[in-house]
């Protein structure tokens, strides 16, 4: 299972993929939810509407002040049970974690460097961040787990106003 460090598949001249997220419980939290979580969403289709992000005063903090900042949780359980996965081939990673959530990330990369008898943090290529760059997706404790060349943010800005700050101090 992910929490033991992922799934991994793979064959002679193939990636290799280890799934990381979701957990058998996150899919089954999803399954008891998920006719709700549809209705909500086609809601919000026609309501597109966010809050703007709230205006800071003073002066900009500094990156620690950022990363250090407490954020809530990811509760949301579609998040909760979105596909994360670790893709190498031919000397290249890439771990896209979809929208998944640190209490699923966090203690699956741990298992895998475990696993894997690593010295340190998952060094990889590309690190497609959680959720958008969210603020409570992307925590001091994931981002020490992971070194990446490149982070990827996949957001238009549009809605949730991603990247969050806090997210991007802490990967710095």
């Amino acid at each position: 299972s992910a929490i033991g460090g992922g799934i991994e598949l793979t064959g002679k001249g193939l990636p290799r993929l280890t799934l990381l997220s979701p957990t058998p419980d996150r899919i089954d939290t999803l399954f008891r939810v998920w006719e709700r979580e549809l209705a909500r969403l086609r809601k919000r289709e026609h309501d597109p509407a966010g809050e703007p992000p709230p205006a800071m005063r003073g002066g900009e903090p500094s990156l620690e002040e950022l990363a250090a900042r407490m954020s809530p949780s990811d509760a949301s359980v579609p998040n909760g049970s979105s596909i994360a996965m670790l893709i190498e081939h031919q000397g290249a990673s890439v771990l896209l974690c979809g929208d998944a959530v640190p209490e699923v990330m966090v203690p699956a990369i741990r298992a895998l460097i475990a696993r894997r008898k690593l010295n340190g943090p998952l060094t990889i290529d590309v690190c497609k961040l959680s959720h958008h760059g969210s603020k409570s997706n992307t925590t001091v404790e994931l981002s020490g787990l992971v070194r990446a060349r490149h982070h990827i943010v996949s957001t238009n800005n549009s809605h949730f106003k991603h990247p969050d700050p806090e997210a991007i101090a802490r990967v710095v």
